[in-house]
Formats: structure tokens, sequence, C-alpha cells
């Protein structure tokens, strides 16, 4: 068992995160939670809202590539804007992000089309939050997503009934119930490299959650292969749909 995967069962996850890295600076959370748009989103026929992973901030999806993706592999498709939400481990830990996410960010955007996007512990703050809010989105895209430590993933497999044995548990659990049983008709993606850490709990999750798509590609838990798996799926996109080119704006 993964050393990391046994000390997660007796601390949880708060103090996980801590051993991690992640508590040697807590950034302070702000009201309204920081955005930045790529594209009009006035105009635009489809929002992403893209919150990013563990140790990355509001520009690591520019900085990283992933918006430099979006822009050569969206051509040819209905007007885009792409959101970045600073959703960092502040709100976690506060329990906020849902809450913080569906009216600082998302409520703009009621009754349009938006696709949720998460990269590692972003792609559980987009599942917490399509749980609780599922009307929020019309479809769900998370590559490489923190939900939950293949050895919890497999105790949920073996043992349905199982109760959770701290909070988080009980937060996965549900959400691992909630895509068991169809997330509300919401479409969701899984994406994720071969050799991820996580990859043994996605392919259980898949056996459990046959609504849901989880599609592996090479890589690990890095930006290249996160980039490369958008690439992918955005291709996709192109490929299924007809729509009108417009190019991604610098940021406002």
């Amino acid at each position: 068992m993964h050393r990391l995967t046994r000390i997660s069962r007796t601390l949880g996850p708060a103090l996980l995160f801590c051993l991690l890295g992640a508590c040697a600076y807590v950034r302070p959370v702000e009201t309204p939670i920081p955005t930045q748009a790529y594209g009009d989103t006035d105009t635009a026929e489809r929002i992403f809202v893209l919150l990013p992973g563990l140790h990355d901030d509001l520009d690591s999806f520019e900085r990283r590539g992933f918006l430099a993706v979006a822009r050569d592999n969206w051509s040819g498709q209905k007007r885009a804007a792409f959101v970045t939400v600073d959703a960092h481990y502040g709100y976690y830990r506060e329990h906020s992000i849902d809450r913080r996410l569906k009216n600082e960010v998302l409520a703009v955007f009621a009754g349009r089309p938006v696709t949720g996007v998460g990269v590692s512990l972003g792609g559980l703050g987009v599942l917490v939050t399509a749980r609780r809010y599922p009307d929020l989105f019309d479809r769900l895209v998370l590559i490489a997503p923190f939900i939950g430590w293949p050895d919890q993933i497999e105790r949920f497999k073996q043992y349905p009934g199982a109760e959770p044995r701290n909070a988080f548990e009980a937060e996965i659990f549900a959400l691992w119930r909630w895509m068991e049983d169809g997330a509300d008709g919401l479409p969701i993606t899984v994406l994720y490299g071969e050799d991820d850490e996580f990859g043994a709990g996605y392919a259980d999750l898949a056996s459990l959650a046959p609504a849901v798509s989880f599609r592996a590609g090479p890589g690990g838990h890095d930006w290249k292969s996160w980039n490369r798996l958008w690439a992918g799926w955005l291709g996709e996109q192109v490929a299924t749909t007809v729509g009108s080119s417009a190019a991604l704006s610098p940021p406002r």
C-alpha cells in the first residue's frame, strides 16, 4: 500500500495536505474568489470554467500551456470563453468551494452551456459543486482528478455499504454514489495518464459508474500529460461538432 495512502486514512485530508506542503503557507481566501476571463463571456456560446490543482494558481492554465492547447484545438467551434478560477486549497479547507463557486462564478452564467473543467484537486472541486448544483453545468471534464485514494475506492467497491471513517470519506463516498447513480444525467468525462498514481482507483470507479466516461492515455500526473489529454478531448469535440470559428482574446 502506498505510504501516503496509509497516512491519509489515519490523519484525514487536512493534515495530509500539510504533509504534502500545502500548509506551509495557506493563501487567504478572497471575496469574490478571483477569476480571469479569456474570451468574451458576454457573447460566448460556451463557457469553460477551469479549476486548478493543489500547487497551482489563477494563471497556471495560461503559464502551463493549457489555454494554448485550447486555442490550437478549438478552431471551427462555436465561440467560447475560458474562465480560470483561483480555487486554491484555502477554499477546500474552509469547506466553501462549492458555495463560493456557485455564488461568485457560476451564477452569472445560469442557463448557458457551461463545461466544468478541473485538474487534480480542481477535479474534486468541480465534482463537489456539480453534485450539489448539477443544473449549473451541462458537462464536466475532469483531468486526473483527486477523488480519493485507490485503497478507499477499492474498499468502497468491495463493501458498498461501508461506513465512512472520517468527514473526507463521507464526502467522497457521496460523490461516488452520485456518479454510480448516474450523476443526475450530467455527462462526465475523466481523463488520466496510464502512469498516474491514482490510475488504479480510476479503473475501479469505471466499473462502478458506467455512465461516466473514463479514458486513459500516455503519461502521469503532470501538466504535460494533462495538456495532451485535453488536446485529445478538444479534438474529439471539433470532429463531432459544427460551429463558428473564433480565436480566444487576451485576458481582459
